[in-house]
Order: C-alpha cells, then structure tokens, then sequence
C-alpha cells in the first residue's frame, strides 16, 4: 500500500466507527508464534509512555511501531516483571503499555490508522500483560462499541494473555472501548495488530475512492487546500487525517502517484509546483490521464 501508510498509521482518524467484532476466546501468551500472519498486515503498533523504547520491534515477521499517543496517560515498562517469552523482541513487545486518562471507565480509541475499507474484512490481535505484584488478579474488557465483549487476564501462565478478533469494516477505522475490569482501575493495551483479510482494501492517496491515484484525487486535494471548517478527511484530500489539507498532503498525493508509475510532467504539460506553491495552482490546467495503473 506504499510507505504513506505509516504515516496514517500513527495518527487517529476522527471518525467513530463500531463495526462488530467477532472475538475468539482468549489465549495464554507464550511465545512468538502468538503473533498472527493471517493476511496481510494493514497496522500494528507497540503502546508505551514515552521514548522509553522508541522505535520499532519485530515478532514472527511482523513490525510493531512504538507509540504513545493512542491511550492518553502515561503507562509504564517492567510489565513482564522478570518473566520471559524466551524471546527478547517478545518480551520487548509485552514488557510497556500505556491507558486510558480515566479510572474505571472505558476508553475508546480508533484502530486502523483511517486506512480500513468498508465491506473489506479485517482480523484484529490484542496483547494484555502485567505481571507487576499488585497486578496478581487484574483484567481488562475489549468491546467493539456494539456490547461484544472480551476479557484479558493480565498474567495467565506468567505471560498475560492475546485474543484474536475478525470484523467487517464499516468506515475507516474501528472502535475499540476499554475498561478497567477486576480490580476497577485505568483502561490498559499493550500492543494491537490489525491484518487485512479480504476485500478491496483502500488505497493511500485515493480521494475518489475509484481505486486509482491520479490528477482527479489531486483536483480535490487543491479544491480543499487550506480548508478547516469542516474538518477535511481522506474523501477531501486530508490523506494524513490532521487538522487541515495542506503542503504535507499534496507530498503524500505525489509519492503514491508516483509510485503508481504516474509522471508529474504530464500534468497540463507542465511540472506540478513546488508544495509551497500549490495554492498558485489553477484547477483549469489540470488534464486527466485515467490509464495510471490501480495501486495495490
């Protein structure tokens, strides 16, 4: 889906999207083959409180990216308190978490990065260890925002436990409530992996939503270039899903278009501008090769 993807799956898409999650029973963690490889790998991410462990760490071939913008309060390190996977990107993956900014209420966050399809089905994985002394009897309740449930012990088999998930997208991302379960406390997540199983997944820098990247996915970047109100998405060239279309989404257009074998010159015979000045821009110039390939 091209390198743009990571951009997208840092950042939280404002939708609120509560597609249902059919949950299988939780696992006891035990060591690397945990890490599912069903499909294809759409978003995983490592949570934690700071640069503590920045970076990234790879398990059974997949990538986790280390983030602590998803929970809103600072977590912590030494969750597996001594105890091993006996591997140490594993353990590097169990050992930090982050929550919610509440104490026994649920906290919502968005998964897949605002990158999900709807109709396309996805598999989710959840990861919650905490071995810390006081931890002995702590759970932690996943809901789809649709009441179906699942329940994680913090150290079954000295290791926490995972659950792996499927849903039908409904929207670009999926909601995930968690809650605090026995005893009442702050709402905890370790690590999350979400894998594309089948469908027609969307494509970064697509606007259009026909599956291509080309200048008609530019024509609506620039029509809302700089517009706050309402909040552009990805529908309105906003492919990096922050506050505003700007210099930064044109440059996130350019490289998948580019990508998709398009040629910038060929626009209206002339080089597209630097970002600094698209706003110069005129939308009349603008011709329309519809044979760039479909990216995949």
């Amino acid at each position: 889906m091209g390198a743009a993807v990571g951009i997208l799956s840092l950042m939280l898409s404002a939708s609120a999207s509560a597609g249902v999650i059919t949950w299988g029973a939780p696992q006891d963690t035990s060591g690397p083959s945990d890490v599912s490889t069903n499909g294809t790998l759409h978003e995983s991410l490592n949570l934690t409180s700071d640069g503590a462990v920045p970076g990234t760490t790879t398990v059974n071939g997949v990538t986790f990216t280390w983030d602590n913008t998803i929970m809103g309060l600072t977590g912590g390190t030494g969750l597996l308190a001594g105890s091993t996977t006996g591997d140490a990107d594993y353990d590097a993956l169990l050992d930090s978490l982050d929550h919610g900014a509440c104490d026994g209420c649920p906290w919502t966050i968005q998964v897949g990065g605002g990158l999900l399809a709807s109709g396309s089905d996805y598999e989710i994985q959840l990861w919650y260890t905490d071995n810390r002394g006081f931890a002995d009897s702590f759970t932690q309740i996943y809901d789809d925002g649709n009441g179906n449930t699942v329940t994680l012990d913090s150290n079954n088999n000295g290791l926490g436990q995972f659950v792996l998930g499927t849903f039908t997208a409904d929207d670009t991302t999926q909601n995930l409530a968690i809650s605090g379960g026995l005893p009442p406390g702050e709402p905890h997540l370790n690590a999350f992996q979400v894998r594309f199983l089948s469908g027609t997944p969307l494509v970064p820098g697509d606007a259009n939503g026909d599956e291509f990247v080309t200048e008609a996915d530019l024509r609506i970047l620039l029509d809302n270039y700089f517009v706050t109100d309402p909040k552009p998405g990805i529908a309105q060239g906003n492919f990096d899903l922050n506050d505003t279309v700007d210099e930064n989404d044109y440059l996130f257009w350019e490289t998948e278009f580019l990508a998709g074998g398009g040629i910038l010159e060929d626009i209206a015979g002339f080089n597209v501008p630097e970002p600094s000045s698209l706003v110069l821009l005129t939308m009349a110039g603008l011709a329309f090769l519809p044979h760039r390939r479909r990216r995949s």
